[in-house]
This record gives C-alpha cells, structure tokens and sequence, in this order.
C-alpha cells in the first residue's frame, strides 16, 4: 500500500493527480455558474513542499486550471507541515493581497476548514471553497455549506482492494505494477447519496459492491437518493 518495495506484484495507491483533477473541474464549474464563463482568480493551500500527496493533489488542480487562460492562479502558498495555523495566516494576507479572489483549494479539510473560517469571520462568503480527504469534518463542511467540495477516499474501499488485489493475484489475474484506486469528488448535488453509501459501508458492509469502480458506486448511491 503506497509504498513500492522490490518483490511486490502491485503497488495499490490513491489517484491523487487524477482526484486533484477532478476538482479542478469542480472550480472551474463554480466559477463559470458565477461568472457565465470560466474566469476568475485562484489561491492553492499547499500542504509540504517536497511530498509527492502536495505534488499530486496540486499538480492534477493546476493542470485542469492551466487550460482556461481567464482563470489565474494568484498564489500557490505552503502551510508547513499541513499546518492549520498557518492555513489561517494565508488566508487572511490574501483578502488583503488579492481583494478580488473567488476561489480557495485547500490540499487537505484540516486546511481549508481554518480557512474557511477566516473568511466567516470576515463576512466574505462570496470566496468560494475546494478541498480534499473526505473527513467526517469536511463531509459536515459540505452539509452546511462552509465547503462547496471534498475528495473522499473511501479507506473501507480501499481496504477491500488491498485484500481483493491479493486474491486476484493468488487466482492468476495480472495486475499493473501500480493499481492506483480512485477517490470521489463530493459536492452539495450527491452528499445525500454520499451519506446513504456511508451509513450502508458502517452497516451493510458484507453486501457493499466494493468490486464496482469508486465513480460507479457513487453514482448509483446518487441516483437512489433523489429518486421519490
């Protein structure tokens, strides 16, 4: 698990450049509903500088962002060792520094949720807000709207892989040297099917459809929850 060691068949790991991809979409969506068209300006809470999970999660946010040129990217800025205090700090130099930003991702719900609240505080609901892990304190951010996206990884699923890869293997399925496993993207329109999968991975987990890709899943769960 995320961590290649000479013998191994398969590495099982995240798609963190693909998830930050995903919600580099998810802005420039946002974006283009306030404005009729993608532009606007961008702050990125970086976690460590040097960590391929900072690299990736970035990395596949910028790539997406790089291929709208009225959307800028005014600062990329690390935090430290993920440090909330300093997610604060950033926050608040960038009302000053960029009175017209709409729109901050934060690398992780430990960053974003501080700065979140930097920008309650100062009456600045306007700013639009990304993240990224899935926490129960993210998932309860996108509830009440002080998010507007998080990334969750799905660690039950990503346990049942660890578990199904070796079994595959062991029945003579070949597996890359790399099997990167995939997050969802969880927004207002699917965090009432979101929850509904959660309770059913919590209590229904013998019958859960771990087999199915991550985005399928999520779909379907999606589906029953508006259905009447």
């Amino acid at each position: 698990m995320f961590s290649t060691i000479e013998g191994c068949v398969t590495t099982l790991g995240f798609e963190e450049r693909i998830n930050g991809a995903l919600v580099g979409q998810y802005a420039v969506d946002l974006l283009t509903a306030k404005y009729g068209e993608p532009r606007g300006e961008i702050a990125i809470l970086l976690g460590a500088l040097g960590q391929d999970i900072n690299t990736n999660r970035s990395g596949g946010f910028t790539d997406v962002i790089a291929r709208y040129p009225n959307i800028t990217v005014v600062a990329a800025e690390s935090t430290g060792n993920w440090e909330a205090d300093r997610a604060v700090a950033l926050a608040e130099n960038w009302l000053t520094a960029y009175p017209d930003l709409d729109l901050i991702y934060g690398l992780s719900d430990s960053l974003s949720l501080p700065a979140a609240n930097v920008l309650t505080r100062a009456s600045r609901d306007d700013i639009l807000i990304v993240s990224y892990d899935g926490t129960d304190v993210g998932l309860a951010g996108v509830a009440d709207g002080t998010l507007n996206s998080t990334v969750a990884l799905l660690p039950q699923y990503n346990g049942f892989w660890n578990g199904y890869a070796a079994y595959l293997v062991a029945t003579g399925i070949q597996f890359p040297s790399t099997y990167y496993m995939p997050g969802a993207l969880v927004t207002t329109e699917n965090l009432a099917g979101f929850q509904m999968l959660s309770d059913d991975l919590a209590n229904n987990i013998s019958v859960f459809p771990f087999e199915l890709p991550v985005s399928n899943i999520v779909a379907d769960y999606a589906a029953r929850a508006t259905t009447p």
